[in-house]
């Protein structure tokens, strides 16, 4: 029946329903302007640099020999950008808004009150939220992609190509990652600023446990790079290898981040007052 498939029609009009959500919003739309603008900020910064950097020097070298405009290396340029800071904001605000928005306003419990299983509700919020991350992805791609293509000279082998177009793959992944975490704070909370809060205290305590284990390693106590790799900051980076070589235990531990957050957010919700 279509009612018992998670993979039916009516789980289909729920993510369609939560997707026109997120694009109705302001900050889903925003999210999503910032996504295209970003690759042609960076590709207009890079070619200023490129054109005027000879005359401003750094380290007694000039500003344009420490930046190599090649395709890839500017598309890998664009994807950090994408990644850094203010998309992954958006994104988890986006995110909070979908459950401890709706919860301050009573939507959450006019939903939950539907005869649907809970844990399609919020599979259906969280494939939606992957949606939009794939539209904020696509965006930058297909705007970025096109720029360092054709408007780049002596373009790289296409490994390299190839090497970051996993990187924007890889970057997906992350997101996935981001939402699942999100999402698991926002049971706790009915305020979007509390969860935004709550995630950003999580991850500074992650990178100040990250670095206690990089002195430990350093001192050789313990066996800590493994470790390390399997925290969630470090898996949330896991796109990151594109350019530094990629870590197998960075994608194990954000795999784990991702199943173990929708597995809690999940039992969370199950336990969702509605009264």
């Amino acid at each position: 029946m279509a009612t018992t498939n998670p993979i039916g029609g009516v789980f289909w009009r729920m993510v369609a329903a939560e997707l026109r959500k997120l694009l109705s919003r302001a900050s889903g739309l925003v999210m999503l302007g910032i996504s295209v603008l970003l690759p042609i900020l960076v590709f207009a910064l890079a070619k200023a640099v490129e054109s005027g950097g000879a005359t401003v020097s750094a380290n007694g070298q000039p500003v344009s020999s420490l930046l190599t405009l090649e395709g890839p290396k500017l598309l890998g340029y664009m994807l950090t950008a994408r990644n850094f800071f203010v998309l992954p904001l958006f994104l988890v605000m986006v995110s909070a808004q979908l459950v401890a928005e709706e919860r301050a306003t009573f939507t959450l419990r006019a939903l939950l009150a539907l005869p649907n299983a809970r844990w399609r509700v919020l599979l259906a919020k969280y494939t939606a939220l992957l949606c939009l991350a794939s539209l904020s992805i696509a965006g930058s791609l297909g705007v970025g992609g096109p720029l360092c293509f054709v408007f780049v000279e002596g373009p790289a082998e296409m490994a390299a190509w190839q090497g970051v177009a996993m990187g924007w793959v890889a970057s997906l992944a992350s997101d996935a990652g981001l939402i699942a975490l999100t999402l698991l704070v926002s049971t706790f909370s009915s305020s979007v600023a509390g969860v935004l809060v709550g995630v950003i205290l999580g991850l500074m305590a992650d990178l100040a446990i990250r670095g206690l284990l990089k002195i430990a390693g350093m001192l050789q106590l313990f066996p800590t790079d493994q470790l390390a790799a399997l925290m969630p900051g470090r898996a949330l980076a896991a796109w990151e290898g594109y350019a530094d070589g990629w870590d197998p235990w960075a994608f194990v531990g954000l795999a784990a981040l991702t199943i173990g957050c929708l597995a809690l957010a999940t039992l969370r919700f199950e336990r969702e007052d509605v009264l």
